[in-house]
């Protein structure tokens, strides 16, 4: 079974190149068709980072970011949950949530957590992940990457 319409080639998460269905937020940390405030004025269609200005290209109807290959929206979506785990995002979710709030962040169908933790039990060999482990426990802190 699979937890996200990334695996259907003829769905709109694989067209845009999308495999987490990330979705282009307001100001306000809101869906930008969702806000009262953004709705008749939908984002930018470029962003500027560090002085450089690129294309940020969504979907209106749904909110979905379209990215120019797969690679870019596996990049995307690796930096997105990043900032999650690390508690640096400006989404509702922090480092202290648990998988089960990550899970729900991406919009996943109910019973996905469960699955990531089992995943993760079995990728790490620790028992004690479920759903609501706090996702700051998959974060290296820079002492163990720098000894690594």
């Amino acid at each position: 079974m699979s937890y996200t319409l990334y695996a259907d080639p003829s769905s709109q998460q694989y067209r845009f190149r999308n495999p987490l269905g990330l979705k282009v937020f307001c100001a306000h940390a809101l869906l930008f068709k969702d806000c009262p405030e953004c709705k008749n004025h939908p984002p930018e269609m470029t962003k500027s980072y560090n002085g450089v200005t690129v294309p940020r290209l969504y979907d209106r109807e749904t909110g979905l970011r379209i990215f120019g290959t797969h690679v870019q929206g596996y990049q995307a979506s690796l930096y997105d949950l990043q900032l999650k785990c690390k508690g640096k995002s400006k989404s509702k979710v922090r480092d202290t949530s648990s998988i089960k709030e990550l899970i729900r962040s991406y919009f996943l169908p109910d019973g996905t957590a469960a699955c990531v933790a089992r995943f993760l039990r079995k990728a790490t060999g620790d028992d004690s992940i479920t759903e609501d482990t706090p996702i700051c426990t998959f974060v290296e802190s820079e002492k163990e990457v720098a000894h690594a």
